[in-house]
């Protein structure tokens, strides 16, 4: 039976995914979590325990964390799932660069992240690297698709994918960093008389209530753990 929607750089594109997921999932939790995912580990047992984290740096992954705890349990299988389905997530979501990169060169691109030694750690590693990566990768995304056409949702969005994340700690500063430098890059090598930087364009454009709004009200509410046992926290 024909299926037409099945072309041949979505069926590399699928085994590609394939692949990584087993790679990335095999044996998954054999290892005990060494001292920094413990660490994780801990402060998501103790937010559910409705008690202060002692470790808070990434305050939305230890939410996220104790919310996958709640849900499957605890164990150093459910501690890496997080990081493991965010990494396979952010190989999945280069799909949607397709239009802008083309077959060919996303199939490459797939396939250096799925073979990456480091991309393939993280995401085996109770940690909230591939989080903030795939979180990235997403207003990325939305930033291109507001270059292209404007919709009024994208600046809350925006403002909120930047608040929680800022919440996910060095790695999720990082990923803020490389939005701004890199849309500061386009503006520096477009041609003159083009509008502002895209980030900047974004989110500052009036009425700055649709970004500024969403964006302290998430960062609150991740920073303090939803209100959640308040003593202790920062």
């Amino acid at each position: 039976m024909a299926l037409p929607w099945l072309t041949l750089d979505r069926a590399l594109f699928a085994v590609i995914l394939l692949f990584g997921l087993f790679i990335r999932w095999i044996s998954l939790g054999e290892a005990p979590l060494n001292p920094d995912e413990s660490q994780r580990a801990l402060a998501a047992w103790q937010l559910g325990s409705s008690t202060a984290p002692e470790w808070w740096d990434a305050p939305a992954y230890v939410l996220a964390l104790a919310a996958t705890f709640f849900t499957f349990g605890d164990n150093e299988t459910v501690a890496r799932s997080v990081a493991l389905v965010a990494g396979v997530l952010t190989i999945a979501g280069l799909r949607v660069f397709r239009e802008w990169l083309g077959a060919l060169p996303l199939l490459v691109a797939a396939g250096l992240v799925v073979l990456s030694p480091m991309h393939w750690a993280a995401s085996r590693t109770n940690s909230e690297e591939t989080l903030a990566a795939l979180l990235t990768m997403a207003l990325l995304w939305g930033l291109l698709r507001f270059n292209d056409e404007y919709h009024p949702l994208y600046r809350p969005l925006t403002a909120t994918g930047l608040a929680v994340l800022i919440n996910l700690g060095a790695a999720g500063i990082t990923g803020v960093l490389v939005l701004a430098l890199g849309t500061a890059a386009v503006y520096a090598v477009q041609p003159q008389g083009l509008p502002s930087p895209l980030l900047f364009r974004v989110l500052v454009s009036r009425p700055l209530s649709r970004s500024l709004l969403p964006f302290l009200s998430v960062f609150v509410l991740l920073t303090t753990g939803f209100f959640l046992n308040l003593k202790g926290f920062g």
